[in-house]
């Protein structure tokens, strides 16, 4: 199989990830993210059944950087469910940070060294419905997010007056495009602990200065626990593209008992 190189003459792994992601979620956006949950997710909802003992919640990012270097922040919090007592048919996850883990070039070392000082708690206490879906104004569909987040890019580079054919154009473009998408999409999925599609994708395509096409995928797939209904593991991927050059983020959850 011929490798892609992106535009800094690297090998692209992050197409070829993409393409792989894309066989597992599919080609098509079902229509739960957009309104309401399918008939069969709405019926098993109320089959929602946190874990009564501790749980450790792991986040874990990777993002790739524009030489074609990785950075990994992996975050340890552990996590009870209780039931709230000023909603009884909703829960408050309370979680405290045990560990993280970082690893980065030898470049960006006092960044690593900032993220494994950094105690990130501020995700808790966390309010659930019912349903295990989060409350807060601020979890809005992934869709949503990205068609926000292409908005934002195409305002910030329209706004540095670029030109439209140079090579290191187009990996600003790149750049703002990742930094855009991560910025809009860093917080929890608002369906993260109940998932309501296991798989699925979003791409959004924008038109750039001089006719260039960008583009901001999001692909998430999941597996959950038959027995609660509850999330074990979850991976969101963000590819930003521009013709054969793309940038990956991904994002992956693990819940296991502590």
């Amino acid at each position: 199989m011929t490798k892609q190189r992106g535009i800094n003459g690297h090998v692209n792994l992050a197409k070829t990830r993409r393409q792989s992601l894309q066989l597992i979620a599919g080609s098509a956006l079902l229509p739960a993210l957009a309104g309401g949950w399918p008939l069969a997710a709405r019926a098993a909802a109320a089959s929602f059944n946190p874990p009564t003992t501790a749980m450790n919640l792991t986040r874990k990012i990777v993002r790739e950087l524009a030489d074609g270097a990785m950075i990994s922040v992996a975050r340890q919090w552990l996590v009870r469910f209780v039931h709230d007592a000023s909603k009884p048919s909703g829960f408050t996850v309370t979680g405290r940070q045990i560990s993280v883990d970082v690893i980065a070039p030898t470049a960006l070392e006092f960044l690593a060294k900032i993220e494994r000082q950094k105690i990130e708690d501020g995700l808790f206490p966390m309010k659930l419905g019912p349903e295990g879906l989060i409350l807060s104004d601020q979890n809005e569909p992934d869709p949503v997010l990205i068609d926000r987040a292409a908005t934002l890019a195409l305002a910030r580079i329209n706004a540095t007056q670029l030109g439209s054919h140079d090579g290191k154009d187009a990996r600003q473009f790149l750049t703002t495009l990742q930094q855009s998408a991560a910025q809009l999409i860093s917080k929890l999925p608002r369906d993260l602990f109940r998932p309501r599609q296991t798989n699925w994708q979003h791409e959004r395509d924008i038109t750039l200065p001089g006719g260039q096409i960008g583009k901001v995928s999001v692909l998430f797939s999941a597996q959950m626990d038959a027995a609660g209904g509850i999330m074990q593991h979850a991976q969101r991927s963000i590819i930003t593209s521009i013709g054969n050059a793309s940038r990956t983020s991904d994002e992956t959850w693990t819940l296991i008992p502590a």
